[in-house]
């Protein structure tokens, strides 16, 4: 949600697809007919996208939980986890974006060396990071980046793979689309995001209906349902049922995998319904709520819990900063920094160097540019800390 404009990248090292000959009509995309077959490549993208979050919600096994190994990790996140990748690539555009072009390329090695760990995790959400990562870099015009990652992704795919897997056709598809147009890049960005829709409207119509252990839907509709490919989904059309399946959630004794839900996913709920109640319905008052009981349910010292606190104290000093009291919103940026510290392990961790990220862009909004330099000039420290190794 800090997204920031990154300047534009060369594209010499693109390889031209498909032509496109596609009008723009408002936010509609109409494909002319000598266009048609490339049209009908990419809507292979949409059923692909549909076909594996059909798979994830009709399997009667419970898919691998990556929100759980990484909060049982806090302090070393798995190498595998996809949300990290992502979120790797986006440091890229955030070093890049503040002229630190070195620390950029060991970022993208870093994302680049994660990924084939990344495709060997089959968990719900794998699609949908690395769908995340190619949107990033189409909107954001890092298209030198895109064609690397896209050689890269394709040729590990191939290699890890079955040709059946919707990753690997997805991949492939995308491979042969034209980036090198305005208007080719707008049909791309057009697709991938209503594959997202449809996939919003797939899940919202399992939502309250399916076993606790299926609680990775809720995570990407709500937890994950931040990036630029997947915000304003028209969530909070939801509100009934989402409410009243999160707090199921809560009062279950089934449990997401067997016996009684643990601390830790108990917490998980309660970040899902902080997180609808203040990003989607815009309810301060009830994230006031909400983000108290957080706060007081995660005050014991875990790594785990430090990391619920961390988010707690972020989302309230947002509410803090939207009545516009400055000081309680910049005590609970930083409270959130110190509780990621702690929750990580190291002060070199990704998500310590973006939330200094948040807090430095808090001081420039209220006009203390030099306090706001001297947190940049310390995450970037963070940020080479945290790319000097390559794994991780």
């Amino acid at each position: 949600s800090e997204d920031a404009d990154i300047e534009d990248i060369p594209r010499e090292t693109l390889t031209p697809g498909a032509t496109w000959e596609i009008q723009s009509r408002g936010n509609a995309l109409t494909v002319t007919p000598s266009s048609i077959q490339t049209y009908r490549h990419l809507e292979m993208v949409l059923d692909s996208v549909s076909s594996w979050s059909q798979n994830k919600l009709e399997s009667r096994i419970s898919s691998t939980d990556p929100m759980s190994k990484y909060l049982a990790n806090t302090n070393a996140p798995p190498i595998q986890d996809s949300r990290t990748m992502y979120r790797t690539f986006e440091l890229v555009f955030d070093l890049w974006n503040r002229g630190k072009g070195n620390l950029a390329g060991m970022a993208a090695r870093k994302g680049f060396y994660a990924l084939e760990f990344v495709l060997a995790e089959d968990h719900p959400d794998l699609v949908w990071h690395v769908l995340d990562t190619i949107y990033d870099m189409v909107k954001t015009d890092h298209l030198q980046l895109l064609s690397l990652f896209l050689q890269h992704a394709n040729a590990l795919a191939s290699r890890l793979l079955p040709v059946e897997h919707p990753l690997f056709r997805i991949l492939h598809q995308l491979s042969i689309c034209d980036y090198t147009t305005n208007l080719g890049r707008e049909h791309i960005c057009h697709l991938l995001r209503q594959a997202w829709l449809r996939n919003v409207e797939l899940l919202g119509q399992q939502v309250g209906s399916l076993a606790p252990r299926h609680l990775w839907l809720y995570e990407q509709l709500i937890w994950d349902g931040r990036t630029r490919l997947r915000s304003y989904s028209g969530l909070q059309k939801l509100q009934t049922e989402m409410e009243a399946a999160l707090a199921n959630l809560s009062r279950t004794e089934d449990g997401l995998a067997e016996g009684s839900l643990s601390q830790s996913d108990r917490l998980r709920v309660e970040a899902l319904m902080l997180e609808f109640t203040q990003m989607d319905l815009k309810d301060s008052e009830g994230a006031g709520q909400l983000v108290r009981a957080l706060l007081e349910h995660s005050d014991n010292p875990s790594l785990t819990n430090a990391r619920f606190q961390a988010y707690g104290h972020k989302m309230l000093a947002r509410l803090y900063e939207k009545n516009n009291d400055l000081e309680n919103a910049e005590k609970n940026y930083k409270a959130a920094i110190a509780k990621r510290e702690c929750a990580h392990g190291n002060d070199s961790n990704l998500r310590v160097v973006r939330d200094m990220w948040v807090l430095a862009a808090h001081y420039g909004k209220t006009g203390r540019e030099e306090d706001a330099k001297a947190v940049v000039a310390d995450a970037l420290g963070r940020a080479e800390q945290y790319l000097n190794d390559i794994p991780g």
